[in-house]
């Protein structure tokens, strides 16, 4: 998901506005991928983006077999997806190898797919960024309290020595530790609710050759 061209062309998608569908063919050998049979698939490829304490940025892939019309499962689409992008070459034959008439369907079928995928990971998502949030404000309340402590620990002897200069650069230390802190605090509140995103990358079709 961090190759140069992918970012490029979801970036540019982002850029133009608007749900757009852009197509790649592509062929594969089968030593490449071994997990999957040869044979034709049909692809789609999106991009999700999870904003909180922790972002994070996923291409997810849904794919299917013409001949069967039978759905790869996650992982085995990800893993043709992956191996295409590094190891496929252009298939320039592709648009007289398949009839086009039912492609549109198919990719009806996959986006339902990873709609549904995606909304049950929002909620995965979101779970696990209120713990991050809750596990970062615990440390947060940990970290204050040493330092407070070591700090009013300090300052107490030097009320107790007079030392009125010091005293108020002591005091000075408190204040701006505690207003850092609850700037830090306010942070993590406001990033506690995750901003997801699913932008459309492409759909295409694969051409696993066998030996």
């Amino acid at each position: 998901q961090f190759h140069p061209m992918i970012r490029f062309i979801a970036a540019s998608l982002l850029d133009a506005g608007g749900e757009q569908y852009p197509v790649v063919a592509m062929r594969l050998e089968h030593r490449h991928l071994e997990a999957v049979q040869p044979g034709r698939y049909f692809f789609a490829l999106r991009k999700w983006v999870f904003e909180g304490v922790k972002s994070e940025e996923l291409l997810v892939p849904a794919a299917v077999t013409l001949e069967s019309g039978v759905a790869l499962s996650d992982d085995a689409a990800e893993s043709l997806v992956n191996a295409a992008r590094v190891f496929a070459t252009d298939w320039l034959e592709a648009s007289g190898a398949e009839e086009n008439s039912g492609l549109a369907e198919q990719l009806d079928l996959l986006e339902d797919s990873l709609e549904q995928r995606f909304k049950a990971a929002v909620q995965r998502k979101q779970d696990e960024n209120s713990d991050r949030a809750m596990f970062q404000l615990h440390g947060l309340d940990q970290h204050l309290r040493i330092r407070l402590q070591t700090l009013e620990s300090t300052l107490q002897r030097h009320v107790e020595f007079k030392r009125p200069g010091l005293v108020k650069a002591t005091q000075g230390r408190i204040d701006k530790l505690k207003a850092r802190m609850e700037m830090r605090r306010e942070q993590i509140l406001r990033q506690q609710r995750i901003t997801p995103s699913n932008h459309f990358v492409c759909c295409g079709l694969i051409e696993v050759a066998g030996d």
